[in-house]
């Protein structure tokens, strides 16, 4: 009842959604209505384009068509479906799945003496077998499929059946077995110009050598195979398996570097094409070389992914429950039930029933999606709001500073004139003092042997303005703040006097320390920068930080969003946006 159900949840959101992939929609009815030769085809067609899913529920339906009447033609056509579907979950990691196809479409084969697809089928059923260690049933299969292909003169499936004992005689330790496969495989004709075959032959040398202790000549040979598959742009199956298998000759001569290379391009190979069967192997060859390296992080990280992909993909009670069933019909040669084979007979009203209620599902979900939807892009909406604001503000900011700049730069030149006239005035009538000169040229030479420390609070009005005045002028007119080495000391020497008075006057008329007034000059600096995108625009955050001063990209990350309220890349992202429009 549960596949029943399964199925119909398949086809209805194949043919009652609409279609996104490129093809017309269909009704239910409509393809219950195709004949088997129709079904295979539009299988193929999906399959053909990478649209698995779609081909699966296909040829899932295709093998419903079987019935003990259908005629020849029909009947391998439904064969077809069984081993097809097989093959899709065998690629997708669901290997019981695909062994209880693979055995259902076999004997299909048997009670209707179709005998060409037979190779194949004991192929397939040898490699599940294989997966999970069950190696000599697996064998067992392989020779019955070298066999037929033999006396039918099938030499493509001759070929894959003894690359596949030489691969299983190698991991089982015969290594005269393995020799005696190659030197059959590599003597049949027909096969020495086929592109899969040369990789193959490649492949299981190394293999054999590496069985013999000759790991130099083993990487060799998956080397050539590795470099062949990606020149041939073969599989990416035959590419992550060449380069796990020279990763792991790389472990053997204690070269974990190399290996750890070859192990992580397998891992990339594998995500991108979603190869699920080699990839619990992949990650427990990636857990054991980083804990050869002292990696433990890493290589209980990849220890644990190994454990889950496992417990997923190898479903060994699953496996067993359908072991079981092929070996009780092997034994007795008697049709098994095949409830799958007869969904496509339910009755109308409990399909319309199941269907209905998906539906009614299927809509609540999208409901809740669009909700979804909308809610994250108001939200989006109003956070690049946020940051344009902040971005406005800082903008202003920096223009008022230009603007407050020029008006004191008047004022201090019409106060230095003020200040001239005034000590003119005072020489005049002879009121200005030894001792005055003595401390305001001390003042002005940073000389701390004519000045008492105690008397740092003790400034006249005008030689505090001197020293704001200096100060600015170091900080407005130079980039020396942008240097990282730029200090206190670095400040006070510009400027002629004493760091001691340079920070008192920082903190008496900034209202700041040195680092935070020193903080403000750079990250301002930084956002001129950022929004010059002819000088800076190809500068990464990290050169910017670099050029205004700071050693730490993170440090600087903090301090421009402490002062900004933004980060920079999106102070840098806003600007580039403004500038283009």
């Amino acid at each position: 009842m549960l596949r029943r159900i399964l199925l119909y949840l398949f086809v209805f959101i194949l043919f009652w959604a609409p279609v996104q992939n490129g093809y017309s929609s269909i009704s239910y009815k409509e393809i219950m209505a195709l004949s088997p030769d129709e079904l295979l085809s539009k299988g193929n067609g999906y399959s053909d384009k990478n649209f698995m899913d779609t081909a699966l529920i296909y040829y899932i339906i295709l093998s419903g068509k079987y019935d003990s009447e259908l005629n020849a033609a029909d009947m391998r056509s439904v064969v077809q479906g069984f081993v097809k579907a097989g093959d899709i979950y065998y690629n997708q990691g669901s290997y019981h799945r695909a062994l209880e196809l693979y055995a259902q479409g076999f004997r299909i084969c048997e009670l209707n003496s179709i005998n060409d697809f037979l190779p194949e089928l004991y192929k397939n059923m040898g490699n599940i077998y294989n997966l999970f260690l069950d190696f000599d049933r697996g064998r067992d299969y392989y020779y019955k499929g070298l066999r037929l292909a033999r006396k039918q003169g099938d030499v493509v499936t001759e070929g894959k059946l003894l690359n596949n004992l030489i691969g299983v005689s190698c991991y089982v330790g015969e290594v005269q077995k393995a020799k005696e496969y190659y030197k059959q495989v590599t003597s049949i004709d027909q096969l020495k110009n086929d592109a899969i075959q040369v990789y193959f032959n490649t492949l299981d040398l190394g293999y054999i050598y590496g069985l013999e202790a000759k790991p130099d000549s083993a990487i060799i040979c998956y080397k050539n195979a590795l470099d062949y598959a990606l020149r041939m742009k073969l599989d990416p199956r035959y590419v992550s398996t060449s380069s796990s298998e020279l990763a792991l000759r790389y472990e053997e001569i204690e070269e974990n570097d190399l290996a750890l290379q070859y192990h992580l391009f397998s891992n990339k190979i594998i995500k991108e094409n979603n190869l699920i069967e080699l990839l619990a192997n992949n990650l427990k060859s990636l857990s054991i070389v980083y804990k050869k390296k002292g990696d433990q992080e890493k290589a209980l990280y990849y220890g644990n992914q190994h454990l889950a992909v496992s417990d997923s993909v190898f479903n060994t009670r699953e496996f067993h429950r359908v072991k079981n069933s092929q070996m009780l019909y092997e034994m007795d040669k008697v049709n098994q039930e095949m409830d799958s084979l007869n969904m496509a007979k339910e009755k109308s009203d409990t399909r319309v029933k199941i269907q209905g209620r998906i539906l009614l599902i299927i809509s609540a979900g999208l409901l809740l999606f669009i909700i979804l939807l909308i809610a994250v892009s108001v939200q989006k909406k109003k956070l690049q709001n946020a940051y344009l604001d902040l971005f406005e503000r800082n903008n202003e900011i920096i223009k008022s500073d230009k603007a407050n700049r020029k008006i004191r730069l008047e004022y201090e030149k019409r106060l230095k004139e003020e200040r001239e006239r005034y000590f003119v005035l005072k020489n005049e009538v002879g009121l200005l003092g030894h001792d005055i000169d003595s401390r305001e040229m001390a003042l002005e030479q940073g000389d701390d042997e004519l000045i008492d420390n105690s008397k740092i609070n003790k400034f006249t009005d005008e030689q505090k303005e001197k020293l704001v005045s200096d100060i600015n002028n170091v900080m407005e007119n130079t980039l020396e703040f942008c240097d990282s080495e730029f200090s206190l000391n670095r400040l006070a020497s510009l400027i002629g006097s004493n760091s001691k008075y340079v920070s008192q006057i920082i903190n008496e008329v900034f209202n700041k320390n040195f680092r935070a007034y020193i903080n403000e000059y750079r990250i301002k600096q930084a956002c001129l920068r950022l929004m010059n995108t002819d000088e800076y625009g190809n500068y990464t955050i990290k050169a910017i930080a670099e050029s205004v001063g700071y050693k730490s990209h993170t440090n600087f990350i903090l301090i421009f969003k402490k002062i900004t309220g933004i980060n920079p890349s999106t102070y840098q992202k806003i600007a580039r946006k403004q500038i283009k429009e």
